[in-house]
């Protein structure tokens, strides 16, 4: 028994003792005309280049093949409740004058941000508006208020699977309340 592990163990250390790294392999001569070649533009990209992972690699963790975005609802002049600045004046008038920054407001969405959602809605945004009230109310009665309150366009999407809303300030609306 010993006799035939010794023989079969010299069998596979002859084996491996054939087999170095200092062996030529054998090549195969490479066809000419299928050969690519890159211009010096391209390979210095190259460089920098990130590695893309091959098709059927989507188990991966961390994988994502794209981003998806889709708006499911786009409510253009959209009155928020949160008041500017009002005014009050029983039996009178009374004029709203004030500039105010609105920013673009985000929920949820797979953390979207603005610069790509306002990319996917064409671009007409601005993450934050300067908005300049003025505004003069109707007479007032006794309990009324005059109220300017952002205005702009309600979007509900979904980023990457994941719902989310976004308001996005375009204007002024001034109206009376209850108060």
């Amino acid at each position: 028994m010993k006799k035939i592990l010794a023989a079969g163990a010299i069998a596979l250390a002859m084996m491996f003792a054939s087999v170095s790294p200092g062996m030529a392999a054998e090549t195969a001569t490479a066809d000419k005309s299928s050969e690519v070649t890159f211009s010096p533009e391209v390979l210095k990209h190259a460089e920098n280049a990130t590695e893309f992972a091959p098709a059927g690699d989507e188990s991966r963790a961390g994988f994502v093949p794209y981003a998806t975005f889709q708006v499911t609802s786009k409510q253009p002049n959209t009155r928020m409740t949160n008041v500017l600045t009002s005014c009050r004046n029983p039996g009178g008038t009374c004029t709203l004058s004030k500039t105010v920054t609105q920013t673009a407001s985000i929920t949820a969405g797979g953390g979207i941000s603005f610069s790509v959602l306002n990319a996917n809605l064409g671009g007409g945004y601005s993450n934050a508006v300067a908005l300049g009230v003025s505004c003069t109310s109707p007479k007032l009665s006794f309990g009324q208020v005059y109220n300017a309150y952002p205005m702009g366009t309600f979007v509900m999407f979904k980023y990457n699977g994941v719902a989310g809303t976004a308001f996005l300030p375009t204007g002024v609306d001034c109206r009376v309340a209850a108060g």
